[in-house]
């Protein structure tokens, strides 16, 4: 009879290895996203609701969103070492099985992500006075004034949209514009008429957020 236990091939230095299948470890990690997005719109929801008992809450639920998703891997990284380099590298096949487990998940959640912007969305108005002569453009709010005659506003507008407004009500008024500078990302253009003249700064801050600064320029005496 042959009297070897069964462990007595195994070294004291060497560890018994258990092998998991690609397969099954794509399964794994994409059950780990599945939960993850299932968290995260659970989030969102419940922010949307709150936006209606209270904006402050709102904005706090949805900064701790992004921590959700750095609690789950953490986890799955204490007893899975290694676990968050290796989703890394398998995300396009794990997409697949979360796919598989709730259609149409993945891109229903991109889809909400982009559509929303509840941080900026929430921004309060505060006290002032509009700077320009042009009235303001719907959809921004003031985030910022000073009695010096500079005005700061922000809010979910078309870039071009909000450049066309103040352009054309400025001309119409029978101001001179004059541009300054033009990037990929901001524009900033000077009108002109006697002694008035106010500076426009046009910020793209996000493809759905557009910031503007309105400057009462004082004119120099010759």
């Amino acid at each position: 009879m042959d009297s070897r236990t069964p462990f007595s091939n195994v070294s004291g230095n060497s560890r018994p290895r258990f092998g998991i299948s690609r397969k099954a470890l794509y399964w794994i990690i994409g059950s780990i996203l599945t939960v993850t997005v299932l968290l995260i719109w659970a989030v969102i929801a419940s922010a949307q609701w709150l936006l209606y008992q209270g904006k402050d809450a709102a904005v706090d639920l949805i900064n701790g969103a992004p921590k959700i998703s750095e609690t789950v891997l953490g986890k799955v990284e204490q007893v899975m070492p290694g676990a968050k380099k290796t989703l890394e590298g398998a995300i396009p096949e794990a997409k697949e099985a979360v796919e598989g487990v709730v259609p149409g998940a993945t891109g229903a959640l991109e889809s909400v992500l982009g559509g929303l912007d509840l941080k900026r969305s929430t921004q309060r108005e505060v006290s002032g006075t509009d700077v320009a002569p042009v009235a303001r453009y719907d959809g921004l709010v003031r985030i910022a004034w000073d009695q010096s005659g500079v005005a700061q506003y922000e809010g979910k507008a078309d870039f071009k949209q909000v450049r066309h407004h103040y352009s054309t009500g400025f001309i119409e008024q029978g101001y001179t514009e004059t541009i300054v500078s033009a990037t990929q990302e901001t524009e900033v253009q000077e009108y002109l008429k006697g002694k008035d003249r106010y500076k426009l700064t046009t910020t793209q801050k996000s493809p759905k957020v557009v910031q503007l600064k309105i400057e009462k320029m004082t004119m120099q005496s010759s």
